[in-house]
């Protein structure tokens, strides 16, 4: 079954990962290890008030949880107000061609044109964690919960966030800067911030969502100098990121990962996306992939299949992306209704593989 998960990682087909789902497989690429992790922000550092025999529970059913994720990811956990929860992490890195844009693939052994951007897979701890590298900031993927996006130009300057349809998304402007690097808006008095880095470039300033994420189909306005015409970056709409959680009692659920950050490098002509998904340690949890549905109607690789198989893939793809655009945002890493074990879920994905 190896083979059959990593091809899932690699190629995304979601008929593999119902497979994998519903028959329980548990082998796949490793996440990075419980203690490989980032340091987590003060915004997730307050301790939680629960006693030593609750957090006892939480670390057993911490560490019988497997992960698995396409590259590059990287699984942390965080316990704070909220309580105990893990957050998985990866990247989407596009080429900007014109005002067209083209998904680059995670490849470390080779150096393209545009090369994707890469994770945080060990600790950065202090002002180094603000560093601008190529992977950009380690603070960014270390904050284990954002209830909005960011968004960072380096090159160029952002005018404008409209939505699929033209409705203005609301912005503001990151407007104050530390001398380590951090960016928040000016006025609010508890602010979550985010590292001024857009790969390896220090930028000033930044903007965020007001409220919510920057989501598929939005398009990003950046004045850039010498130019008349403002460069439109849109987001992509390929894939959707989500998560894909297993339980003890052969329950499913799946919930979107939400767009915590979009950095754009005019003149790397680079568009790189941080999405993330929070859940709580839960006794009951199994297996967490991080996983990508297509919007294509063929899944990877598709010559090779039968057309049953093929039919079986537009199925369940469609079923998934229907399920996860009704998967409202949540308010904190603990309360995503979406990845909750259901029942509905299981047995409808269970009758489209059949």
């Amino acid at each position: 079954m190896t083979r059959e998960w990593n091809g899932l990682v690699g190629g995304m087909s979601t008929v593999v990962l119902l497979g994998a789902l519903l028959a329980g497989c548990a082998s796949g690429s490793p996440g990075s290890p419980a203690g490989d992790v980032p340091t987590p922000s003060p915004e997730a550092s307050q301790s939680s008030k629960s006693s030593d025999g609750d957090k006892a529970v939480a670390a057993a059913a911490s560490k019988k949880t497997k992960f698995s994720g396409q590259e590059p990811y990287v699984t942390m956990e965080a316990e704070d107000k909220f309580g105990r929860y893990h957050t998985m992490v990866t990247k989407l890195t596009y080429a900007i061609r014109g005002n067209a844009l083209e998904r680059v693939a995670y490849d470390e052994g080779n150096a393209p044109e545009v090369r994707a951007e890469g994770v945080f897979n060990s600790d950065v701890e202090g002002d180094a964690a603000f560093h601008c590298t190529e992977r950009g900031a380690a603070y960014n993927q270390a904050t284990m919960w954002y209830p909005y996006t960011g968004l960072l130009v380096h090159g160029g300057t952002l005018t404008g966030v409209r939505q699929s349809a033209g409705t203005p998304r609301a912005t503001v402007v990151m407007d104050e800067r530390s001398e380590v690097g951090e960016l928040w808006v000016k006025r609010e008095t508890t602010p979550f911030v985010f590292a001024g880095c857009v790969g390896p470039h220090a930028v000033q300033r930044g903007h965020r969502t007001r409220v919510g994420f920057v989501q598929a189909g939005d398009r990003l306005s950046v004045r850039v100098p010498g130019q008349r015409t403002p460069l439109q970056v849109r987001v992509p709409s390929d894939v959707q990121v989500y998560a894909a959680l297993e339980f003890s009692d052969g329950q499913v659920a799946l919930a979107p990962a939400r767009i915590v950050l979009a950095t754009v490098d005019v003149p790397r002509k680079r568009l790189v996306l941080q999405t993330q998904v929070s859940f709580p340690v839960n006794s009951s949890l199994t297996k967490a992939t991080l996983a990508e549905a297509s919007t294509a109607e063929k899944p990877a690789g598709s010559s090779s299949q039968s057309p049953q198989e093929q039919e079986s893939f537009k199925r369940v793809n469609r079923a998934i992306l229907t399920h996860l655009a009704k998967c409202k945002p949540a308010t904190s890493p603990v309360n995503d209704a979406c990845l909750q074990p259901d029942t509905a879920l299981t047995k409808q994905l269970g009758l489209l593989r059949d």
